[in-house]
């Protein structure tokens, strides 16, 4: 061979960059450098980064007492959501589960700005869903269950999932290995 190698670059361009300029797609310059002892090589690239028109994101999830609950008791959670997209969102549903109980409830965020919105005006480019309560069943098992987070907007077209983990001390109480029963609701 010629002694010339093909390698594949790959970039990770963070979710926050500044993607659009008055409206149009912000330019950026990679810088690349390749070496070995004898050669060196520098080029730079221009690229153009745009940003999605629908892209909402999941800051955080908050629930009250906590992570953990007793059963037969309620879980508030709240969903905070923001708008990274180039267009506002408007009625996004935010719905949250523990599908190994059964269990499910949702609400709205009526609408979110995008960053790219005058900023003279008094839109939320991020906000959180209204609580959203969950009756943990009575005779639910003690343990860890998996909360699933779904935000739905763009007129159904796009949902993003994430999920959690809380614990839940049922009413049975925990066997430990040793044949012991203890921590049941009384």
């Amino acid at each position: 061979t010629d002694g010339s190698y093909h390698r594949t670059l790959f970039v990770e361009v963070p979710n926050d960059i500044d993607a659009d300029k008055n409206g149009l797609s912000e330019a950026y310059t990679l810088h690349v450098e390749v070496f070995d002892r004898n050669n060196e090589e520098r080029r730079d690239y221009t690229f153009k980064i745009d940003e999605k028109r629908h892209d909402l994101r999941v800051q955080d999830v908050v629930f009250r007492p906590g992570n953990s609950v007793d059963a037969g008791d309620v879980l508030f959670s709240s969903v905070r959501v923001e708008n990274m997209g180039d267009k506002k969102e408007e009625d996004i549903q935010v719905r949250v589960s523990i599908p190994e109980l059964g269990i499910s409830t949702s609400n709205f965020i009526e609408e979110l700005a995008s960053e790219n919105e005058d900023d003279d005006n008094d839109e939320e480019t991020s906000d959180s869903s209204p609580d959203l309560v969950l009756f943990i069943p009575s005779d639910a098992d003690t343990g860890s269950y998996t909360v699933e987070v779904e935000v739905e907007f763009n007129r159904g077209f796009d949902v993003i999932t994430e999920t959690r983990t809380i614990y839940v001390q049922g009413s049975s109480g925990v066997i430990t290995p040793d044949g012991v029963v203890s921590g049941g609701n009384t």
